[in-house]
């Protein structure tokens, strides 16, 4: 179902003309809204709507600046009216607003309303990409949805809203962070495998909200000499993925950083089992 979503996704995008946009950007398109369906809204559930929402918005906004940075490379007059981010942007936003009240409250208890991205994306055909039709709907079968606290919706950035994006991390690393990574080379961070990776859940701001946060140990070479050094990584949990390109971006992610308490010696772990480690049992 997941892949009958994309696809249609990418049918609907390929039936309009591509006259004015690069093919190399609407490959490159097409590819980072598969990976928007398939990683984060194809995974909403009664549980993880605000997470998905926050993952999403962020998402988007790589999108929009991927899609200007394409463009401004190739120069193409129209280019990036010709790529459509804002309305292929509609159906998935159409999603969450279908979503949105009803992931808490009796439709989650009850578990009355289910609707997965595939289901959403035959439904969105069949009217004509008409969203309030759909809420009209879901209506019908499912009563009103239940209103959002106030303070979340305040949170929550409106659609089509430019965002600015935080710096990427080398910018401006938080101090305590910067000071970590000057010991090691994060390029060369890999996930320690004999110690398992978590994804932390904690409360969010907004009521009803929470964080999720991945922390997993990591193996990197030392910025100056020989060996090894095992630490704590801590990032946003769509970086906990088992590839060492999520090791790096986990360790490089500076909007998260760990600390340890006042009473605490040690940096990370013991050297005798940082040494089995990173020379052992890990082959790291």
């Amino acid at each position: 179902m997941k892949k009958l979503a994309v696809s249609l996704l990418l049918l609907l995008s390929h039936g309009h003309s591509w006259a004015t946009a690069p093919e190399a950007a609407v490959t490159e398109m097409d590819r980072m809204f598969g990976t928007l369906t398939e990683s984060i809204l194809s995974r909403l559930d009664h549980t993880n709507f605000d997470d998905t929402q926050f993952q999403y918005r962020q998402r988007i906004v790589e999108i929009r600046q991927r899609a200007t940075a394409l463009c401004r490379q190739a120069r193409t007059e129209g280019c990036l009216e010709a790529l459509r981010v804002d309305e292929r942007l509609g159906s998935s936003e159409c999603f969450l607003k279908r979503w949105e009240g009803r992931a808490s409250g009796p439709d989650r208890r009850r578990g009355r309303f289910a609707l997965t991205f595939a289901r959403h994306s035959l439904d969105w055909s069949g009217y004509g990409g008409n969203c309030n039709r759909l809420l009209r709907a879901d209506q019908s079968t499912f009563g009103p949805a239940r209103a959002r606290p106030a303070e979340a919706v305040a949170q929550t950035p409106p659609p089509n809203t430019t965002v600015v994006a935080p710096p990427p991390p080398a910018e401006a690393p938080a101090p305590a962070a910067a000071a970590q990574l000057r010991t090691i080379k994060p390029e060369t961070c890999k996930w320690v495998t004999d110690l398992p990776r978590r994804i932390i859940n904690a409360p969010g701001c907004a009521t009803g909200t929470r964080n999720r946060i991945c922390t997993g140990f990591v193996s990197c070479d030392r910025s100056e000499g020989s060996g090894k050094f095992v630490r704590l990584s801590t990032c946003r949990s769509e970086f906990c993925g088992t590839s060492d390109e999520n090791a790096v971006r986990c360790t490089q992610d500076m909007n998260f950083s760990s600390s340890r308490p006042s009473d605490e010696t040690r940096e990370t772990v013991s050297p005798e089992v940082g040494r089995r480690l990173s020379t052992g049992a890990t082959g790291q």
